[in-house]
């Protein structure tokens, strides 16, 4: 299946790039599956703060009420 993106989710696209380029680099993950529970509160906190985990939520609910294809673009 061939999915054109929007220019808002090619920026979407390109704004998880960026943050877990720079936040998140292979190396951190690395480090971070090492641990006992490889979980990182800042990861989430960073997460939430992009907005992230309202993507699929009602605007009633704060979410972005946007669907999945655009959950799918920053997974």
């Amino acid at each position: 299946m061939n999915i054109d993106l929007s220019n808002t989710q090619i920026m979407l696209q390109q704004s998880a790039r960026s943050f877990f380029q720079w936040e998140y680099p292979l190396s951190k993950v690395r480090e971070l599956m090492e641990t006992k529970d490889a979980s990182d509160p800042s990861l989430w906190e960073g997460m939430a703060e992009q907005g992230w985990t309202g993507l699929t939520l009602p605007e009633a609910y704060d979410g972005l009420a946007l669907g999945l294809v655009d959950l799918g673009v920053v997974a």
